[in-house]
């Protein structure tokens, strides 16, 4: 079976080419999900009916190619001009302290850089009740962002300009190593390659995959380095220390396949939630102090139902078929979820192939972050929980995007190409 999968995702991959050379097309995007979160497909054995739902997502595929369109309208690759652009560093600089003051906060609070590492390999329970300094924290991802299509879109931008955002991008990749989440460094990296794609100059397809499969490293690394981390007497040490025990992190690729796997075991569903899972990105954005008994995520009621073996400590990610099952059956379940899914593309593609005139540079860099955002996000929904995805798309992105770049650019610059 896994190379039937595989005949399959390499025949979507030369007919996205077919229809849009553009490297890093919605199908193409969805393509790089399916291979980093669901590749365990082509070389693992599994259940029937694990193969007929894998089959359904990857079929999928071809609804985005139908749909994706042209991609005559997502360049926009001049320069822009502003004269003065000091105060746009310096208003850039003071975000950058919430970022860092909510780090040092939260390493304070756990007594210290010792028990903050120490807190980090149990950071589900431990950093309980933190979500608005772990969004604070976050927000460097945003900053940083904004940062760069700034840097790179502008024209005669100075050494010293490119001093300081060098330095604002080593204070983010300090900050996303000490939130212990792979994807906060390295989904942010990849972003900064599809704004450079599409918004400054083409990238070629041999370095793409050099790219690519650095970063796929780095993430295996990273990965095997987390599940040792600790920091006693001054010294710190993590998973890649073991040098006799060391093991490549690679279980990104069953990501989306394990809860299939667990949930089409069981002779009938544990629990029916009925959309308590989907409100719950509403409900988790109000304390528990305030609605003690709130609707569980997904992915929590997912890990106390079929996998329970972390005792709270970790949740596994639902994935969006499984997450339907889990509301509203098989049938039901299956069906809504696809249904979502593609609603959401459906939406996201009305959205991305209008042609666009800027009337300020405000709103032109809002659209060249927003867009890469939902190109690369969207396709998380696969293997992903329903509300960590919503909530990583409109609040730590789209939102923090908005409000950030309004205040950093004011309204009345104008977007001006520049002409040499």
């Amino acid at each position: 079976m896994g190379m039937i999968f595989l005949i399959l995702w390499g025949f979507l991959l030369v007919i996205s080419f077919k229809r849009r050379n553009d490297l890093f097309s919605p199908l193409k995007i969805f393509l790089l999900n399916f291979l980093v979160f669901w590749g365990a497909i082509f070389y693992n054995d599994y259940s029937f009916k694990v193969y007929i739902y894998v089959l359904f997502v990857i079929l999928f595929g071809f609804v985005i190619w139908y749909f994706e369109g042209s991609s005559l309208n997502l360049y926009y690759r001049e320069k822009v001009f502003i004269r003065k652009r000091k105060m746009l560093w310096v208003k850039l600089w003071l975000l950058t302290i919430i970022p860092v003051f909510s780090q040092f906060y939260l390493i304070n609070l756990f007594g210290g850089l010792e028990g903050y590492v120490a807190s980090m390999t149990l950071r589900v329970k431990e950093w309980e009740g933190l979500g608005v300094w772990i969004v604070l924290i976050r927000s460097i991802l945003v900053i940083n962002l904004i940062y760069f299509i700034l840097i790179v879109k502008l024209a005669k931008t100075t050494k010293s300009e490119k001093f300081f955002y060098i330095l604002n991008f080593l204070i983010f990749v300090l900050v996303s190593l000490l939130t212990s989440s792979r994807s906060t460094l390295l989904v942010n990296i990849f972003l900064m390659f599809i704004i450079y794609y599409y918004y400054v100059r083409r990238i070629n397809v041999r370095n793409l995959i050099i790219i690519g499969f650095c970063l796929l490293l780095i993430a295996m690394i990273m990965g095997t380095a987390r599940n040792g981390y600790s920091f006693e007497n001054g010294k710190f040490t993590t998973g890649l220390s073991q040098k006799n025990e060391i093991k490549f992190e690679a279980s990104n690729f069953e990501y989306g396949i394990f809860p299939l796997t667990k949930i089409t075991k069981v002779p009938a569903i544990k629990n029916h939630y009925y959309g308590l899972t989907y409100l719950s990105a509403i409900s988790n954005l109000i304390p528990r102090k305030i609605w003690p008994e709130k609707p569980d995520t997904g992915g929590v009621l997912f890990t106390k139902d079929y996998h329970n073996v972390h005792n709270g400590y970790s949740n596994y990610s639902t994935g969006f078929i499984v997450e339907g099952i889990m509301n509203f059956g098989m049938l039901g379940g299956t069906l809504l979820a696809f249904f979502l899914l593609f609603f959401i593309y459906r939406w996201f593609f009305i959205y991305s192939l209008k042609k666009r005139v800027f009337y300020n540079l405000q709103s032109a860099v809002i659209y060249f972050i927003v867009y890469p955002v939902l190109l690369f996000l969207i396709p998380t929904f696969l293997h992903g929980e329903f509300t960590t995805v919503v909530h990583s798309i409109i609040i730590y992105k789209i939102l923090l995007i908005v409000l950030f770049v309004k205040f950093v650019i004011p309204s009345k610059i104008p977007y001006t190409e520049f002409n040499d």
